[in-house]
Parts: structure tokens; C-alpha cells; sequence
């Protein structure tokens, strides 16, 4: 089965594709916005066109493979275009299948994920019609309006969506109980509590829900502190820092020691971050 898909609430749908990424379609009243688009096995469209009659438009949090590679069957895709040199390296397909073929040891569906045909990918979105998103735009889909503020780390484009009316807050990757900060792309821990800090000046309050695009999917409010927290113990020397490999080789350490079976931190804590040795403090 490549996906699967719940109801969050009326109008607010989280799908999980073959990869056991989750991205989310937001009805209103006038127009639909998928935020994200999975790995693209399957057509994304067909099932997004089962949920809503409305025209839809995508809004991709980040470039990365599971995120933005099932755009290209939607004719207004928007990214923030500093994730466009990362939207190209994950475009590769040979990247594409590795990370699918890899998604099983994610919590994937084995069985799913075995049967990933070739020709089930879909070609990925031309950069060209990326059409440009901006930290601040907002977005009215009718009864419901879409805030986007950018949050840098993960990527340098990555982006968050409030959904205002009903006080939830989509963070994909950019801040979460795993968040991947070892690409050469990701800043310090340093300045990626800055930018925490700055971000939860902008945000604080407007929410109550926070979304997010692995794990259980969800969490509540105080994720953003937790995680701010942690970077704290990092820059203090308070680190497990457990080694980490990542899915595509990439040489890390975790601040805090996981239990993989539970997915949960080891001392009970919520919130971490997966980190570079050589990228701590500023230069």
C-alpha cells in the first residue's frame, strides 16, 4: 500500500506514503494547499484528489527527497528558493530509490517497500516552475489562512505553516524529537538556537498543536523549548553524543541517546538534534 491517509480534523487530512513520511492536505473554503508531497511512488494526485474538489496548490517545507518529489502532477508548486541546490542533489533518482529502498528501517512498511517498482516514481517537479515562498507569506484558502515563516537549519529554505484559525503549526523537518542537523548546508548548533529563539519570538502563543513529518506525527507545543534546550546542553559540553549514521552515509552524533525501538529518548526528555562535532560554535 503506498499510502495511507487520516483525518486530523475537518478539513486537515496527514497522508503517509510508502516511505512513512507524512505531509498534509489543508481544505478551506475556496482552495486546498498540500504541504509537501512525499518521496513521489504513486500518484500523489489521485489520492489528494479523493479527499478534496477544490484546486489544489503545493507548498513544500524543504527540497529534500521525501518531501518535494511528488509535486510534479500539480500545476503551482512553491519552495523557498534557497532549497533549490538541495531540491537538485535529491532529485536524483538513483538518491530517490536508495532512500526508499532504505525507508523500511524507518518504520516503513517492508512489504510496501519491497514492492516499489521503478516505474512507480514519479519524474520530480522541473526547478523551473518552482514557483518562489517567502518568509512571512500568507496564504487564504477561505476560512482558513496559511502563515509561513522560515526556521533555517534542516535546509537553508526549510519553512514552517501555522494554520492561524485553528492554531496549529506544520514544522516538517525544521524542528523536531529527530532533527537532522549534519548536512554541509546546516549552520552551527550555535546558530541554530539563534535561530530557535528568533523563531519562537515570532510564533509563541499562536499555537497549541505542532505537526511534524516522521515519527507519530504530531506532539504538542513545547517541542521548539525542548529543543532549544538541548542545543543549550550541546554548547555546554552536556552531550551523549552517541554516533549516527545517516541515511545516505553521512557521519554524525546524536545529542541525546535514543531508544530506537520506542523512538523516545533515553532519559524521557522529548526533542534532538543529530549533529556535526565540527560545526558547534560559530567560527
Amino acid at each position: 500500500m503506498l499510502f495511507q491517509t487520516e483525518a486530523i480534523r475537518p478539513g486537515l487530512w496527514r497522508i503517509w506514503d510508502v516511505s512513512h513520511t507524512a505531509f498534509y492536505l489543508v481544505e478551506g473554503q475556496n482552495a486546498a494547499a498540500l504541504i509537501d508531497s512525499g518521496v513521489g511512488v504513486g500518484s500523489v494526485r489521485d489520492v489528494v484528489m479523493g479527499l478534496t474538489d477544490k484546486p489544489v496548490s503545493v507548498w513544500i517545507t524543504h527540497g529534500h527527497v521525501d518531501h518535494a518529489m511528488g509535486a510534479s502532477e500539480f500545476d503551482e508548486i512553491h519552495m523557498d528558493p534557497a532549497d533549490l541546490p538541495v531540491f537538485a542533489a535529491h532529485s536524483d533518482m538513483t538518491m530517490r530509490q536508495g532512500y526508499v529502498a532504505g525507508a523500511a528501517m524507518a518504520g516503513a512498511d517492508p512489504t510496501a517497500v519491497a514492492g516499489v517498482r521503478a516505474t512507480d516514481f514519479l519524474p520530480p517537479p522541473e526547478a523551473e516552475r518552482l514557483l518562489p515562498l517567502s518568509d512571512g507569506e500568507r496564504v487564504d484558502l477561505g476560512g482558513i489562512h496559511l502563515r509561513f515563516y522560515k526556521l533555517e537549519g534542516h535546509t537553508p529554505g526549510s519553512m514552517t505553516v501555522l494554520l492561524e484559525e485553528w492554531r496549529i503549526l506544520i514544522l516538517g523537518d525544521a524542528c523536531n524529537a529527530f532533527t537532522y542537523l549534519f548536512d554541509p548546508s546546516c549552520p552551527t548548533v550555535k546558530q541554530y538556537r539563534e535561530n530557535l529563539l528568533r523563531f519562537r519570538e515570532r510564533t509563541d502563543g499562536s499555537y497549541d498543536l505542532l505537526l511534524f513529518s516522521h515519527g507519530t506525527g504530531e506532539g504538542d507545543a513545547a517541542m521548539i523549548g525542548n529543543v532549544i534546550r538541548v542545543c543549550e546542553d550541546v554548547l555546554a559540553g552536556h552531550s551523549d553524543a552517541v554516533p549516527f549514521r545517516g541515511p545516505f552515509g553521512d557521519s554524525a552524533v546524536i545529542a541525546k541517546e535514543m531508544d530506537f525501538v520506542r523512538f523516545c529518548r533515553v532519559d524521557g526528555g522529548e526533542g534532538n538534534i543529530v549533529y556535526n562535532t565540527g560545526k558547534v560554535r560559530n567560527n
